[in-house]
């Protein structure tokens, strides 16, 4: 009751003392309360990276971590049934991979965190069809909008470019301008929820969610082949031709 109560102060976001603090809660409980009671709550808030200490100040806070250290669960979340579903991709049929440290000559822009190389087989049409999504992903330090023109520069080498960010209830206003921006662009954006655990890696990520779905770009052939070659682990790249030409090995 305490720790719901605290998160929905909004004043908190700026900040304030442990007096402001326990004022606010007796005032919506009707109920008369120790510091000890606020502390505990304010601390339990605090081990779930909710709330931050400065000083004699609280603040609302929400967790964060570094990108690389996100890509791991974000991969494991990208490769589910649903996921892929709203892909339009089947499970058998595509391979997913990191892509976030083979360096190449033109710097961040031409190496997506994350690829996925899928390969669609029609009802009607004999022909398959390569189709290559890009997921840049950023932690909530990263998020704005020039991450979105890095996630559009790579569509250059791909047909849908994704951007990645975790879901926040305290900077809405940057939310809107970045998926503004991803609307105007063409750039698809997923949003995810970031908390704290106590299990390994001390956090979890869930609820992908699909704000906006990236506009397909008819990006030549030669050329995404050309990424894939650059990008793709050798056995990424052996499975995919497997699948392209319809063989089981």
């Amino acid at each position: 009751m305490l720790e719901r109560e605290v998160l929905s102060w909004e004043a908190l976001k700026g900040g304030a003392s442990l007096g402001p603090i326990k004022q606010r809660l007796e005032s919506k409980t009707n109920k008369d309360l120790s510091d000890d009671q606020v502390v505990k709550a304010l601390d339990a808030l605090a081990a779930k990276e909710l709330l931050e200490k400065s000083g004699n100040e609280w603040r609302l806070s929400e967790p964060d971590r570094d990108e690389l250290s996100l890509y791991p669960l974000l991969i494991k979340r990208l490769q589910s049934k649903n996921v892929l579903a709203w892909l339009g991709v089947q499970e058998d049929s595509c391979v997913l991979q990191d892509t976030s440290a083979i360096a190449g000559s033109e710097g961040r822009y031409s190496r997506p965190d994350i690829t996925l190389a899928a390969i669609r087989a029609w009802k009607y049409d004999p022909k398959r069809t390569l189709e290559v999504y890009s997921f840049e992903v950023k932690n909530r330090k990263g998020s704005n909008v020039p991450a979105v023109y890095e996630a559009l520069a790579h569509g250059r080498f791909v047909n849908h470019p994704y951007l990645v960010i975790p879901r926040t209830k305290l900077d809405i206003e940057n939310s809107e301008l970045i998926r503004k921006t991803c609307e105007r662009e063409g750039v698809g954006l997923i949003f995810f929820d970031l908390r704290a655990a106590t299990i390994d890696p001390g956090f979890d990520i869930t609820n992908l969610s699909f704000e906006v779905e990236a506009e397909r770009r008819p990006t030549n052939p030669r050329t995404i082949e050309d990424f894939l070659d650059a990008r793709l682990e050798t056995s990424a790249k052996t499975t995919l031709v497997r699948i392209a030409r319809g063989t089981k090995e």
